[in-house]
């Protein structure tokens, strides 16, 4: 792995991890998974698995097959610049992975997307 981003964010995650929920770790691994058996999530599963207002975790890359049809926070590695159009143009709001222990939110309140 030579991703100096995807290293720093996975060293943030676990660091979160240690401090509070398993939830962060779970997170990591699955960053920490070869680019091969990273995740990919189509737009049109956000749009399928969640509702208005939801927050969102894709540990791994969202591409822009499908459509949203309501805002919602995503927050992901990656995104294709097609995926960043569609959940702008929902009015959704699109976050790095690495920023998300920040929220405010109950991680009881976010969904991770495989």
């Amino acid at each position: 792995m030579n991703n100096p981003e995807l290293i720093n964010t996975i060293r943030i995650l676990r660091r979160k991890a240690k401090s509070g929920p398993p939830f962060w770790k779970a997170i990591a691994d699955e960053l920490d998974k070869s680019k091969r058996k990273r995740i990919s999530v189509n737009v049109s599963l956000i749009n399928r698995l969640s509702k208005e207002g939801d927050i969102v975790a894709v540990p791994g890359k969202v591409l822009g097959t499908g459509n949203l049809e309501h805002p919602v926070t995503v927050a992901a590695f990656s995104f294709s610049s097609t995926a960043r159009r569609k959940i702008e143009e929902a009015k959704g709001r699109i976050m790095r992975l690495k920023d998300l222990p920040e929220m405010d939110e109950e991680i009881s309140a976010i969904k991770i997307l495989k």
